[in-house]
Parts: structure tokens; C-alpha cells; sequence
């Protein structure tokens, strides 16, 4: 398993919109967890579809994650 690069924000911004892993500080409390960033407002949200930002981030990891497409046959 290979380390994953962070990538530091607000210095640094996701190109496209979509959902990344990311480094969050709350309360001293460091965590990873998934958030979704828009580039159109350039905020990080726990649900986008809410709304609902998601306060401290101050890193995310590059590579975008992608929905899972289930292959048809």
C-alpha cells in the first residue's frame, strides 16, 4: 500500500469538482474523512446535495474518487 500525498488547501484547489479524501482539524482533532469540492463556490461539503459545508480541511489527496459502475452484460 502506498502513502498518500497530501496536498495542501486553501494554497492548493482541486481542478475539477468531485469527491477527494481529506486531512480535517477540528478542535485539535485531526481526521480523515470524504468531502466534496465545488469549484464554482470553492468550498469543501460533507453533502453536497444538502449543502452542508465541511469546516477545518487543510488537505486533500489528489486523486479524485469515482463512482462505482457496475458492468452490464
Amino acid at each position: 500500500m502506498s502513502e498518500m500525498e497530501w496536498i495542501e488547501y486553501p494554497e492548493n484547489r482541486p481542478v475539477k469538482s468531485g469527491l477527494h479524501v481529506v486531512n480535517r482539524e477540528v478542535n485539535n482533532k485531526v481526521t480523515n474523512s470524504i468531502g466534496y469540492y465545488d469549484t464554482g463556490a470553492q468550498i469543501w461539503y460533507e453533502d453536497p446535495a444538502e449543502k452542508v459545508p465541511l469546516p477545518g480541511v487543510n488537505a486533500y489527496h489528489n486523486r479524485r474518487i469515482l463512482p462505482y459502475a457496475r458492468k452490464t452484460e
